[in-house]
């Protein structure tokens, strides 16, 4: 199964490795940084989803469910919604559950403006599976490091 494949530190070793640190290089000086400061924080459940929740620019949503289908949180920003989903894994895959519950959300942006993002201690290689789901196929994937405390 074809994988993506994310670090910010250089790849070594491998032909495959060395193919892939010319793509990283590449990307990393296309990076982007991220300005947010969201008005409020929402923690939201199940029920509010099956009703069909409305987002808001600007607010950070949490699920109160820590095994959230697929994410950890997202945000509206700019007309562009961030997923962000958490791992300290060296793989991590995107669930298939992702698909439903984001269509279930109302005032979201056109799919092209969607932005997955892998946010991830320094140092490590992130890799991640292709979704079974071809609704997720063309999802724009990120990753983005964090110190860990």
């Amino acid at each position: 199964m074809p994988q993506w494949f994310s670090s910010h530190t250089e790849f070594s070793g491998s032909v495959q490795s060395q193919a892939l640190e010319i793509l990283r290089a590449s990307t990393l000086a296309s990076g982007a940084s991220l300005d947010m400061y969201p008005s409020r924080v929402v923690d939201y459940d199940s029920n509010e989803i099956a009703r069909g929740l409305h987002i808001e620019a600007d607010v950070y949503y949490i699920p109160i469910k820590t095994n959230q289908a697929g994410i950890d949180s997202f945000i509206l920003h700019d007309q562009t919604l961030y997923l962000l989903q958490m791992t300290v894994s060296d793989t991590h895959g995107i669930s298939d559950e992702l698909w439903p519950f984001l269509v279930s959300l109302k005032e979201l942006p056109s799919k092209r403006n969607w932005r997955f993002i892998f946010v991830k201690p320094p140092g490590k290689i992130l890799a991640c599976p292709v979704p079974h789901s071809a609704e997720l196929w063309d999802l724009d994937l990120y990753s983005a490091e964090v110190e860990v405390m």
